[in-house]
C-alpha cells in the first residue's frame, strides 16, 4: 500500500497545485489579460462558507490563490482580485472592492501573490496597465509579461 502511495499525487497529504489559467503576452495602454473561475464547493470534509455562501476572509479552508507573474517591459501591471460581477465596472473604470489585501498589487513589475481563499463564488484575477483608464498616449510604454494562476490546497 506504502508503493502506491508515494506515486499517487496528494496521497502523503502533501499540496496540491490545480492550475486555473496560464497565458502571457504583450499588455499596451487599454489591454488586459484575465482569468475567471469559481469556487463551487466546501472541501470534502469540512464545513466552510458564510451565510448564504457569502465570500469572507475568514473562510480559509478553500485553499491558497497563488498569483505568479513576470513582466519584462518598460511598465508596472496591476494585478487585482475580484468577485465577477464587478467585471462590467472594472471594465468601465469604475471603482470595484477587492476581495483581500493580499490578493492583489498595484504597480507591480512581477512576483507572487497569493492569500486564502475567501469562499466559493464566481472570482476574477486581471491583470492591467496603470494607464488602462487615462486617455490614449502612445508614448506610455507596454508591459510583456507571463502569468500563472493556481489554487493550493
Amino acid at each position: 500500500m506504502l508503493c502506491v502511495c508515494l506515486f499517487t499525487p496528494g496521497c502523503a497529504g502533501g499540496e496540491q497545485e490545480e492550475i486555473i489559467c496560464e497565458d502571457g503576452g504583450v499588455l499596451t495602454q487599454f489591454d488586459s489579460y484575465y482569468c475567471e473561475f469559481e469556487i463551487l464547493e466546501t472541501p470534502e470534509g469540512e464545513e466552510c462558507g458564510g451565510p448564504d455562501g457569502e465570500l469572507y476572509i475568514e473562510n480559509e479552508c478553500y485553499g491558497t490563490l497563488k498569483i505568479e507573474m513576470t513582466n519584462t517591459g518598460d511598465t508596472p501591471v496591476h494585478i487585482i482580485t475580484f468577485v465577477w460581477w464587478q467585471y462590467d465596472a472594472w471594465m468601465n473604470c469604475e471603482p470595484i472592492n477587492m476581495i483581500s489585501e493580499d490578493l492583489y498589487e498595484l504597480d507591480s513589475m512581477g512576483g507572487i501573490v497569493e492569500g486564502a481563499l475567501p469562499g466559493r463564488g464566481g472570482l476574477i484575477v486581471a491583470f492591467d496597465h496603470p494607464n488602462s483608464c487615462d486617455d490614449e498616449d502612445s508614448s506610455i510604454p507596454d508591459a510583456e509579461i507571463s502569468f500563472k494562476v493556481s489554487i493550493v490546497t
